[in-house]
């Protein structure tokens, strides 16, 4: 393994570029897939391809903050490393809370006392996305003991963590889903996520093959093909929406995340960037407001589909799929335009940082 202190990885701002963007387009294309054929089955076809491609999004996002922050390298005291990892996302999350909920009373017409804001906040029932900074915040607490981890690990050691990690939070669910086996799901609540972070920094420090690209471009399309498939089988046979194949978890997931992380290692970013300046320019871009366009698009869907603006504009617009690419190519460039804003205002800077 390589273990040189880190550069910087332009494949780790494109896989966070990546990610945001089919975040956005997650969100468009789930307010579809839930709903089953009612949306129309061709509607609900594409709309189930394109929510495939963007379960990458969120175990993307992990993937690189396992490459960057658990370099044993760092030398960082638990203090600094709170007040700079922990706090930053922290303090947003209970900004936007404060706001969620102030949306929610306001445009949505719904009622919180003091004490239902606070323990709405409490139990990560505030808005449907914010699941993701309390996971965050819990990977972040382990982050010095896993850096103890990564500065001994072989890579024996890493591959046997992940083959466990594998089998801890995929076969719980695939038991209870194909032979009705609900087993003790401890193994998910202690390992998690934490398959992904770890993976992001292994990946990282090893090196790949032609060869290898070959069987993560393979593994990415088969496992694409069985989230595909195998989702509209579910709704064939039950009748209505199942997410068993979407969850960020699953094994056809945890495989399509991790090939098309080695894929964008593999990139040749020094050619595409010398032939095509301007991508580097607007993956910069995306990455600096990634953090707010993830808190602040939720709004603007909601504001698009509720139609007050005169208009309304969501992913059932329009031809399938048509419809939630014109909702993404709206929703996106407002996002980032309005997180430019708010980095640049001294207190509301530090909701978006």
């Amino acid at each position: 393994m390589n273990n040189t202190p880190k550069q910087h990885l332009p494949y780790a701002d494109a896989a966070r570029a990546l990610a945001i963007c089919l975040v956005v387009i997650l969100h468009i294309a789930a307010s579809l897939v839930v709903k089953g054929y009612a949306v129309g089955k061709l509607n609900w076809l594409v709309a189930n391809l394109i929510d495939s491609i963007t379960r990458i999004s969120v175990p993307l996002f992990v993937l690189v903050s396992g490459t960057l922050l658990l370099d044993p390298h760092r030398n960082e005291s638990l203090p600094i490393f709170f007040r700079k990892r922990f706090v930053k996302v922290l303090i947003p999350l209970l900004g936007w809370s404060v706001i969620y909920i102030a949306w929610r009373i306001y445009y949505e017409g719904d009622s919180f006392t003091i004490q239902q804001a606070i323990r709405a906040i409490i139990e990560n029932t505030v808005a449907y996305h914010f699941w993701f900074l309390y996971m965050i915040l819990g990977l972040y607490l382990v982050v010095p003991v896993l850096r103890v981890f990564t500065r001994t690990a072989s890579q024996m050691d890493y591959k046997y963590f992940l083959v466990i990690w594998m089998i801890a939070v995929c076969l719980p669910p695939f038991l209870a889903q194909f032979f009705g086996i609900i087993s003790a799901d401890f193994w998910v609540i202690i390992i998690g996520f934490s398959g992904y972070f770890i993976a992001g920094y292994f990946f990282s420090q090893v090196n790949y093959s032609t060869h290898s690209m070959r069987w993560a471009i393979a593994l990415y399309i088969i496992t694409l093909m069985v989230t595909i498939i195998g989702t509209y089988l579910l709704l064939r046979q039950y009748g209505n929406y199942d997410s068993y194949f979407y969850e960020f978890l699953s094994p056809n997931v945890i495989i399509m995340s991790l090939s098309a992380y080695l894929l964008l290692r593999w990139l040749p970013y020094e050619r595409i960037y010398v032939k095509m300046p301007w991508i580097p320019r607007l993956i910069s871009i995306i990455c600096i407001a990634s953090f707010g366009v993830y808190m602040v698009h939720v709004l603007l869907l909601s504001v698009l589909k509720g139609g007050r603006l005169g208009f309304v504009l969501s992913g059932a617009s329009l031809a399938p799929g048509v419809g939630i690419l014109l909702t993404f190519l709206v929703v996106m460039p407002l996002s980032i335009a309005i997180v430019y804003l708010l980095q640049r205002i001294p207190i509301l800077k530090h909701l978006v940082p």
